[in-house]
């Protein structure tokens, strides 16, 4: 008796999992998403906010519920693209009044590779590059073809790996010059070992991929002081020419790529626009307009850039380096000059005496959050947690134990991944909101067997957390 009971069980556990794999969607029609779907939107990227409420297809009680949704608009349709999938969505041309039907355009049986890939639309293709999986960053470009309804390895010059979320960078369509920007790439691999405590590390060049020939070219090393001043969790908009991030209000920081040029737009509105909104809102902008929609209630808000705001300056975003050319007949004097002075002033005692410039401007981040605000119930939950283990334990808090504050410890082993990889990294985006120069938790393998991992709080911030641990118990 118990077969039948245990084939039954199987087969419902199954169905269950495929429910996240419909071939179609209906939702219900509103003004925002009719508002969404106008030509005046083709090529418009809208990057998730990896909140639930700002999700257009809602997978529940599925393995999918939590992954983030890429919206993007082509020829008057909505393609939704499930982060860390090859799972593309289509809206249907249909008559209904009342609802608007989304097709599953792919094949895709695989799923938990290429996390955190950027797609774009270009040339009325749908593509995706980078990301991460099975323990490597990739720098790939895949397109997707609607009749064969799979996706296609793109030939590059060379493999530069790229993603849109930590330890990646921003990436920019430049549709009109056929050309993606991203302000750094990733080098290493977690299955090589290294000297260094992460094998992983940011290399802070820009570089730009021709959509026409697919190469990629390093135009020069970025400006040490957007390193910490261009966070992803600041991003505002991708602009017509380039990107806008937050800086100390009223000042917004605008990146002007094509013309190297790092601009500043002083307008408070504007300001106000990004910085008091909910983090249910999707954003984007186009023509001039800067949108601000709100899926789970329908409501939409719009603000004009006004480029008389708009600042020029006159520092690059980065330094191109050019190959010294030496003449031949000048090599002698670059030989003996040096060692001339050298001598001269060991004979008069002259000590050498090195002169520091100072950028022109210091780029800060100002949070319009207080600490306490930044994270929800879940987090404070996990961060308390960590904070007490340290405090009164002085130990580490187990894989384990996350997994139950979190409450998925009766989950499967990659929903218990994929929802530890999201929490920390919120809160490690939030906090850095407040020091740019740090993540709040860290993670380490145990000592003991190196296939567990433990996490711990950054030692430099006890300050904000005896601050944080009393503001959660007022």
């Amino acid at each position: 008796m118990r077969r039948p009971l245990l084939t039954l069980l199987t087969l419902f556990f199954l169905l269950s999992n495929l429910s996240a794999q419909e071939k179609t969607y209906t939702i219900p029609k509103s003004p925002l998403l009719e508002f969404i779907r106008n030509s005046r939107f083709n090529g418009v990227h809208i990057r998730p906010n990896y909140n639930k409420a700002s999700q257009l297809l809602k997978f529940v009680g599925t393995r999918f519920d939590h992954y983030s949704q890429f919206i993007l608009i082509a020829d008057q349709q909505i393609f939704v693209y499930l982060g860390a999938t090859g799972i593309v969505y289509k809206s249907l041309e249909e008559n209904r009044t009342d609802s608007v039907t989304f097709v599953r355009l792919d094949k895709t049986e695989h799923h938990g590779y290429n996390i955190n890939a950027y797609p774009f639309v270009y040339n009325k293709t749908l593509f995706n590059i980078g990301g991460y999986g099975f323990w490597h960053w990739n720098g790939q470009v895949r397109a997707f073809s609607e009749k064969s309804h799979e996706w296609d390895i793109v030939p590059l010059n060379k493999e530069l790996p790229v993603a849109v979320d930590y330890p990646g960078s921003n990436l920019w369509l430049f549709e009109k010059e056929h050309k993606l920007y991203s302000f750094s790439y990733i080098s290493g691999n977690d299955a090589v070992k290294t000297n260094r405590q992460n094998n992983i590390e940011k290399i802070d060049s820009v570089i730009e991929l021709n959509l026409q020939s697919f190469e990629w070219k390093t135009k020069g090393a970025l400006n040490p002081i957007l390193k910490n001043a261009i966070k992803l969790e600041s991003t505002f908009s991708s602009l017509d020419s380039g990107i806008l991030f937050c800086n100390n209000a009223p000042n917004l920081l605008y990146l002007n790529i094509p013309k190297n040029r790092i601009d500043t737009i002083d307008d408070i509105d504007l300001y106000h626009f990004y910085a008091t909104t909910s983090q249910d809102a999707i954003y984007w902008y186009t023509s001039g307009y800067f949108y601000r929609g709100n899926i789970s209630s329908s409501t939409l808000d719009s603000i004009k850039l006004d480029y008389a705001n708009v600042k020029k300056g006159d520092t690059p975003i980065y330094y191109v380096s050019k190959p010294l050319v030496v003449n031949k007949n000048y090599l002698y004097l670059l030989i003996v000059i040096p060692i001339l002075l050298g001598v001269f002033q060991n004979k008069i005692g002259l000590k050498k005496k090195w002169v520091h410039f100072a950028p022109k401007y210091e780029i800060k981040l100002n949070s319009p959050y207080k600490k306490n605000n930044l994270f929800d119930e879940i987090e404070k939950g996990l961060i308390k947690h960590i904070y007490d283990n340290a405090k009164n334990k002085g130990a580490r808090t187990s894989t384990d134990e996350v997994n139950r504050i979190l409450g998925v410890g009766n989950k499967s082993v990659d929903m218990q991944k994929r929802k530890r990889s999201d929490i920390i990294k919120s809160i490690n985006m939030k906090y850095q909101l407040i020091d740019q120069n740090k993540i709040l938790i860290e993670r380490v393998k145990n000592e003991l067997d190196a296939r567990l991992q433990e996490y711990y709080l950054t030692i430099d911030t006890l300050d904000f957390l005896n601050d944080f641990n009393n503001q959660t118990q007022e």
